[in-house]
């Protein structure tokens, strides 16, 4: 499947209120999540919830998938040292990447204040996220693995624009 992706971008203006949004996507990419692969490795320390599935007797069995807690043998046992295709997931999102609100003062209010033009706004980066993804962000990925990244902060600017 080909990778495809594109933004769409919107304002509107009513009244002395603009607001405008910008959204990303991308679709039919793949990416290795290494993360993932290192929180299932049970060596006694920070785990992922995945590893709850495990094998734990004929009578629970788990997710048929997740093998079982095996002390000193955690590499090996859910292959974390190896790249298995077990922890390729798709990478498709749709992003809210950026939502402004701003209000802009009536002309003749402001030039009473000495001023040309006052604007106030609220803005917002990557707000949201929408993806099927496990990891925290599909876009952290470097050459297609996703392992230990930083993701993008979410940023929440409030600012006036002022003409003098």
């Amino acid at each position: 499947m080909p990778t495809f992706f594109g933004g769409i971008n919107s304002r509107v203006n009513y009244k002395g209120f603009d607001f405008s949004v910008m959204f990303r996507y991308s679709g039919g990419n793949y990416v290795m999540n290494s993360t993932r692969r290192d929180l299932v490795n049970m060596n006694f320390v920070n785990n992922g919830k995945e590893i709850l599935g495990r094998w734990q007797s004929v009578d629970e069995p788990g997710d048929g998938w997740t093998p079982r807690l095996w002390f000193a043998g955690s590499t090996f046992v859910n292959l974390t040292g190896h790249a298995t295709s077990r922890f390729i997931e798709k990478g498709d999102f749709l992003k809210l990447q950026t939502l402004t609100f701003g209000y802009t003062l009536p002309a003749d209010l402001v030039r009473k204040a000495g001023l040309s033009s006052l604007r106030i706004f609220a803005q917002g980066q990557d707000i949201l996220m929408l993806t099927k993804y496990t990891g925290i962000d599909p876009e952290m990925e470097s050459g297609g693995v996703d392992l230990n990244g930083t993701p993008r902060q979410k940023v929440i600017t409030f600012g006036i624009n002022l003409g003098l």
